[in-house]
């Protein structure tokens, strides 16, 4: 008994056609020096922003005021050259500002 083996001619074709697999390291890369990840994008720093102003200075003697009005209640009279700290309120041209422990308002004109 004999057996003939029959070959797929479509196997043969496909075979010869595949292109050869390149197995070998590429010359240029160094087995040896290890690979760093990507670096991070950095961002560019943030512009530097100006501090809101927390001190001011009287011009000359001025009126503490109990409201932002010219016509509110006087709760002292403030020397010129003195530093008060603001509040960070305003209204009415007027700034709220802390002296001796007092808060109150003074008109926003006679201070720098």
């Amino acid at each position: 008994n004999t057996t003939t083996a029959t070959t797929d001619p479509t196997t043969v074709l496909a075979a010869q056609e595949a292109p050869p697999v390149d197995t070998a390291p590429d010359p240029g890369a160094d087995a040896d020096v290890p690979t760093e990840p990507p670096a991070e994008a950095v961002s560019p720093p943030a512009p530097a922003a100006f501090a809101p102003v927390t001190v001011a200075t009287a011009l000359e003697d001025v009126l503490l005021r109990l409201d932002p009005s010219s016509d509110a209640a006087a709760l002292a009279v403030i020397p010129a050259g003195t530093s008060l700290s603001l509040t960070g309120e305003s209204g009415a041209g007027f700034l709220g500002v802390t002296y001796g422990g007092q808060s109150g308002w003074i008109d926003a004109a006679y201070l720098a």
